[in-house]
């Protein structure tokens, strides 16, 4: 179960396609919808919906338009093959019957007729024209099979290569969606349900065209064709009871099937509060045993099982209904129709083999009928999917291509009336090439400010510029290109130590790699390694001590050359000495760029030009660490704190 929080989901009217743009937008507003709430769970198939289906259906590449023309021509053509195989079948029966009269014929002849030869002669005449009338039929059944299955298999490679092809193209566009978002969004809800949603949405996809294109479509299709063929060939009679049986047969398998995904829900909630209380119980055995809770436990888990096993054969006894429900109905028409050709043939107004037509036309209309229910839960589980998966997409205003670059030359940071959130009405000038401290206490600001300056979030108000040029008016990936950041825990991939350093520039050569992590202070201490830059860090590096994965951080922020580099509480989680390599490596740095530094410690104070004190998301003292420790102030009782 999505668990849902009650944030509020702003409403837009008006919703924009992801376009191939979204690799360079820039003023992306998110206002913290969170995905799975009470708003953007109502499900309508509304026409804004099924626009969204047939643009996905009906993509721009015209390669794709021609597979899904091909694909339909192939599913016509299997239909109209697999509706000869009863007209064949049934003109055999008639042959066949008419060849063994004419047998019975000759054989009264043979009595009557004493000259041989003629009697020979007219046998002959009466038995070959059949013989040659039935391996015609015999022929064309056998074509019509083969036809029907060759291009329904013809039909099943085509369209593939377009349903997978659509998953894919929507699946890397929500992917680069999701990366270029506010970083807000992926704040605002859990990552599990992000992936969740994003799984299900693309599958739904995939599996809303396969449902149509595989099983509604042809269904339809096979029954305007069957219907046609008996009101031709049997009478109007046949074909209106087929209508009416059709009509009873859906109208019953819906009814029933919405109670059933009812029921199934239930029954998947219930199994998957049994699997919860399963794994919550293993993961704090300890405690559990600890406060002698096993019976507590074991009673919860009891009661789930209870829940899951009264949906379960709740579940079970709707499936037995609707599955007699249906054949009941499918049944009683197939008697009638089969009634009404047998009184035709008796009158005389319709050949055995109208009987064969009518049996066989229905019971091979009975096979697509049968995956009815199957059908319509399928499309409705995957319309819920989609509707989620666009309400992630679709939840933001329309993103505007940004495309100018942003040049940094000199490192000048200009700051202005800026406020988001917690901040408010920040203003600060940072010189290229000064190294400047932001300190504060745990949740003024800093490291907001951070994000902000790195295109992460978006003020509500004010500007950020630097060297002159508003970042929120150029192309971010340019500006995320040109700033380092060494955040407070360093995020590494289960990888090479290589790879990580290298991350995003994954065509940079080796030494450059090499003399990134010298400067770093770590170049030695990897070299010293059995496999050096081969070495595998583990899962998030925990292979690796603190103090070497915040140098590779380092070595990951300076291998892009940057002008600006942000430590955000860099040090925070190491002990003194290893706070002190890194001030080391640090002090390296302090050659042509600005550097910004932004911790709750104070370290860094004693080695800046300029120190800026937040508090409650104001700079409230500035100035270097002489003349505010000489001052009364927040920066003075934090140092006497301190020391």
């Amino acid at each position: 179960m999505i668990m849902l929080r009650n944030v509020k989901c702003v409403k837009f009217t008006k919703i924009k396609y992801i376009s191939s743009h979204l690799y360079n937008y820039n003023h992306l507003q998110l206002h913290s919808c969170t995905i799975g709430s009470d708003q953007c769970n109502r499900f309508s198939t509304s026409a804004s919906q099924m626009k969204k289906i047939l643009s996905i259906a009906w993509p721009n590449d015209r390669s794709f338009r021609y597979k899904i023309c091909a694909s339909m021509f192939c599913l016509a053509a299997s239909k109209c093959s697999s509706l000869l195989v009863p007209l064949a079948l049934a003109s055999l029966v008639n042959k066949a019957s008419k060849l063994n009269s004419n047998a019975q014929i000759g054989k009264a002849l043979e009595e009557e007729l004493s000259d041989h030869n003629n009697r020979k002669e007219l046998i002959s005449n009466l038995l070959v024209e059949g013989n040659f009338d039935i391996a015609l039929c015999l022929g064309g059944y056998a074509l019509a099979r083969i036809f029907a299955s060759g291009f329904g298999e013809l039909r099943n490679s085509i369209f593939s290569s377009v349903s997978e092809g659509t998953s894919r193209h929507m699946a890397t566009e929500a992917f680069s969606w999701i990366h270029n978002s506010n970083i807000d969004f992926i704040h605002a809800n859990k990552t599990g349900e992000i992936a969740t949603i994003f799984n299900r949405g693309i599958k739904a996809i995939s599996q809303v065209l396969h449902t149509f294109v595989f099983q509604a479509i042809p269904t339809l299709l096979e029954f305007i064709l069957v219907t046609g063929l008996l009101f031709y060939k049997v009478g109007h009679e046949t074909a209106l009871v087929t209508i009416f049986t059709m009509i009873g047969y859906i109208l019953f398998t819906t009814l029933v099937t919405k109670g059933r995904i009812v029921i199934r829900k239930r029954m998947v909630s219930a199994e998957q509060s049994s699997m919860g209380l399963l794994v919550d119980s293993l993961t704090n055995a300890e405690t559990v045993r600890v406060c002698n809770a096993l019976p507590y436990e074991l009673n919860n888990y009891k009661n789930c099982l209870k829940e899951y096993e009264k949906q379960a054969i709740m579940a079970q006894g709707s499936l037995s209904a609707l599955n007699f429900g249906q054949h009941f109905i499918f049944n009683l028409g197939l008697i009638l129709s089969m009634s009404i050709a047998t009184l035709k043939i008796i009158s005389g107004d319709a050949s055995p083999g109208e009987l064969i037509l009518v049996n066989t036309l229905l019971f091979q209309l009975s096979i697509p009928l049968n995956m009815m229910g199957t059908t319509y839960r399928q499309i409705k589980l995957s319309m819920v999917d989609l509707k989620k998966f666009s309400d992630m997409l679709f939840s933001t205003p329309p993103l505007q291509v940004i495309k100018t670059p942003i040049i940094i030359t000199s490192g000048n940071i200009s700051v202005k009336n800026l406020c988001y959130k917690n901040l408010n009405n920040i203003n600060l000038d940072i010189k290229g090439g000064s190294f400047i401290s932001i300190v504060g206490h745990s949740g003024c600001g800093k490291t907001t400010f951070a994000k902000l300056l790195l295109g992460l979030y978006n003020p509500q108000s004010g500007n950020i510029l630097i060297d002159g040029q508003d970042i929120h008016k150029c192309n971010i990936q340019s500006l995320r290109r040109q700033i380092g950041l060494v955040p407070q825990d360093t995020v590494l991939f289960n990888n090479t130590i290589g790879y990580n350093i290298a991350y995003g520039l994954m065509d940079i050569d080796e030494s450059a790699i090499h003399a990134a992590a010298d400067i770093a202070g770590i170049h030695s201490t990897i070299m010293s390694l059995p496999n050096k830059y081969d070495t595998k860090v583990g899962e998030r590096g925990l292979m690796l001590s603190g103090g070497e994965k915040q140098r590779i951080g380092i070595a990951r922020a300076l291998i892009r050359a940057p002008k600006i580099i942000v430590f955000d509480e860099a040090t925070s989680s190491l002990d003194t000495m290893t706070e002190d390599q890194i001030l080391h490596s640090f002090r390296k740095l302090r050659n042509e760029r600005t550097l910004i530094a932004i911790s709750h410690r104070l370290s860094f104070s004693l080695e800046a030009d300029a120190v800026a004190v937040i508090h409650n998301g104001t700079i409230v003292q500035y100035g270097s660490h002489k003349q505010l420790i000489n001052s009364q102030g927040l920066y003075r009782q934090m140092w006497q704190i301190k020391h």
